[in-house]
């Protein structure tokens, strides 16, 4: 990952200023980063992508390191879900691509119903909330699994130590009790800046219930990709709203949730066929 980055962007929307990376030219793909990310974390996969697209990611609201207004909506998919339509419209360049990834996935699918004329498709890895599963065992499984994963992170936000709850976290969806410490020291930076989101996260506003009969009515074309070899909590959300979900959808051998951080370029070109057929 580049330590540097091209001159950033700031976009005003409803009066809140947003960062912004914007590089390349053609077809405008809007990157929406997950939990304990910011415009950062697909700074690569837009510079990757800038070859053949124009690329943009910037930072939702209550992330990175810009002051925030306190008096703001609350922490959650409807408000992040607005800023995302509110973004392309103040840019003006709708309909886009969008790239989701875990936290942002759900967002993606609530601006996919709320105003799919501003997106021209999606492609989502690991979505990460079941508000559309429905088989009572697959709901239990999930359930325990979430548990076994967050349960010490929780605990550490709870005792008040963000990094280790951030390195709990990152570790649990990787499934590697070293992986967080095992990347480049920017990788970690980013999510160590980002580690307060994390109470925030904990205590946001219940998403939409997006069930499976509205994702059967969602018009935007989406695709859903899972990493086959991801940790059960991931994978049974992944594979309850393909179920759902028209359209094109992949399992990816050989990777789990970290898959877009452990190998940008491999996940960028798997992305960049995946437009180059839309």
């Amino acid at each position: 990952m580049s330590s540097s980055l091209p001159d950033l962007n700031t976009l005003a929307v409803k009066g809140v200023d947003f960062d912004y990376l914007d590089i390349g030219s053609g077809r405008p793909v809007i990157f929406v980063h997950g939990a304990l990310g910011d415009l950062r974390t697909f700074a690569p996969h837009a510079e990757l992508l800038s070859r053949r697209y124009r690329a943009l990611t910037y930072t939702q609201r209550y992330f990175g390191s810009r002051d925030w207004p306190e008096a703001g909506p609350p922490f959650g998919i409807e408000t992040h879900a607005e800023d995302l339509i509110g973004f392309v419209e103040a840019l003006g360049i709708g309909p886009v691509f969008v790239v989701a990834w875990s936290y942002s996935g759900h967002v993606a699918l609530r601006v996919a119903q709320l105003r799919p004329e501003l997106f021209r498709a999606m492609f989502i890895y690991e979505t990460g909330y079941q508000t559309f599963m429905t088989d009572p065992a697959e709901i239990a499984a999930f359930k325990a699994d979430l548990d076994r994963m967050m349960g010490p992170v929780f605990e550490a936000v709870n005792a008040g130590d963000s990094e280790e709850a951030a390195r709990l976290f990152v570790n649990a969806a990787a499934q590697d009790d070293y992986y967080f410490d095992s990347r480049t020291e920017l990788q970690m930076q980013i999510e160590r800046e980002n580690a307060a989101m994390l109470s925030k996260l904990f205590a946001q506003a219940p998403p939409p219930r997006i069930t499976a009969d509205d994702l059967s009515d969602i018009q935007t074309t989406i695709s859903l990709a899972c990493g086959a070899s991801t940790r059960p909590a991931y994978k049974l959300i992944s594979e309850a709203a393909m179920r759902h979900l028209p359209g094109q959808h992949f399992m990816i051998p050989g990777v789990n949730h970290y898959w877009p951080d452990a190998e940008p370029s491999a996940f960028t070109d798997f992305v960049g066929d995946w437009l180059d057929a839309q």
